[in-house]
């Protein structure tokens, strides 16, 4: 067993680390080979840290279903290193939460394959799992992933936590690539390059190229089985911008209405 690295807590810049799971945790079609000895010191740091630090969380997110997601995991002997309740994958709620149409695709895709993975459950989780539902700060977050569209560029568009890319298992809509996106941010699967990732010493971000990279591909290619397009994933954004403003009007209306006894005019 590797010995412990822990980073202080005043010196961590980030209070949650969101894994994906295939091809980052264990092998995927894109990264067939892990290194299981450095993913498992990352682990064990990570987790000592949460153990002993009240604000920091380490949670592992995939489009399989909750039930798949938690046996992969512990097949692989990963188990130990998550609490249970941060490993999260779809749930029935999350399926019934679709328009009609989405669910309907949902439904073909896994009787044409019981592996298939949601890729947009990753952001609703960092959104309502994560987000809202245990309160930390979405500046707070980082994502651990891979993929330039249905990771990085999704990322971008809804959940808008920050991300980093393993240098291992680039894709592109789950085939390999070997573009380097310039302004992305990089990373290596060893401990080093995550205690500068968590404590602010790795480079910014720029998202710039990624938008020009993805939206230039986007014109001829449609996005997973879902078949969403450009305009789709636009109007995603914009209804969930329209949620966003609907719960801070009604949040300021109950607010003039305590100040006022119920007697507000609304």
């Amino acid at each position: 067993m590797p010995k412990l690295d822990l980073i202080p807590e005043q010196q961590l810049k980030k209070h949650a680390l969101v894994f994906c799971m295939d091809n980052i945790l264990i092998p995927g079609d894109i990264a067939q080979k892990i290194n299981k000895g450095a993913i498992e010191e990352i682990l064990q740091n990570l987790h000592e840290m949460e153990t002993r630090y009240k604000n920091f969380h380490v949670f592992v997110v995939s489009g399989a279903k909750t039930e798949e997601a938690k046996g992969i995991i512990s097949e692989n002997g990963l188990n130990s290193y998550f609490n249970d309740a941060n490993i999260l994958g779809v749930t029935q709620a999350y399926v019934d939460s679709k328009e009609p149409i989405d669910k309907e695709r949902y439904g073909i895709e896994l009787q044409k394959n019981p592996r298939f993975r949601d890729e947009f459950f990753k952001q609703y989780a960092i959104d309502k799992e994560i987000i809202e539902k245990r309160g930390i700060p979405r500046e707070n977050i980082l994502l651990i992933c891979h993929d330039l569209l249905t990771d990085a560029f999704y990322t971008l568009r809804f959940s808008q936590v920050d991300f980093a890319l393993v240098k291992g298992a680039l894709s592109y809509r789950h085939l390999p690539i070997k573009e380097v996106i310039k302004g992305l941010v990089y990373l290596n699967m060893n401990w080093k390059e995550f205690r500068k990732l968590l404590t602010g010493k790795s480079k910014k971000g720029n998202t710039k190229f990624l938008e020009s990279y993805v939206y230039s591909r986007l014109q001829k290619d449609v996005i997973g089985g879902f078949e969403i397009d450009v305009k789709t994933i636009e109007l995603k954004k914009k209804k969930k911008t329209e949620n966003k403003m609907q719960r801070a009007a009604l949040d300021s209306a109950q607010a003039v209405k305590e100040k006022t006894g119920g007697k507000a005019d609304f």
